[in-house]
């Protein structure tokens, strides 16, 4: 099984928060974010899935070094992709590129 985080949207709601980085990077405590929190959760649940993907547009170099900090936290193979098209196309389409790329 695989798993696909998908941060790639311009969370426009939650503007100004979201002006420069995804709303997975927003902290939701002093030392925590949604995207940590996925990354902690993930960690006690290794054994069940074999591949990470996440797919990443608004704000990606911030995504980059995150994911960069947290990859020792989960022990199986993460991919990062970029989606181009994160301005004009929805979750689908960032989804159906992790799905692509995992075939």
């Amino acid at each position: 099984m695989n798993v696909i985080i998908l941060a790639a949207g311009t969370s426009r709601r939650l503007l100004p928060l979201t002006k420069q980085k995804p709303k997975t990077l927003l902290p939701l405590s002093e030392d925590k974010t949604m995207l940590s929190c996925i990354f902690d959760s993930l960690k006690n649940n290794c054994q069940y899935f074999s591949q990470l993907t996440i797919v990443g547009g608004h704000g990606f170099k911030f995504l980059q070094q995150a994911i960069q900090s947290l990859d020792h936290i989960v022990s199986v193979p993460s991919t990062l992709l970029f989606n181009p098209n994160y301005q004009n196309m929805n979750n689908c389409y960032s989804l159906y590129m992790a799905l692509e790329d995992n075939k």
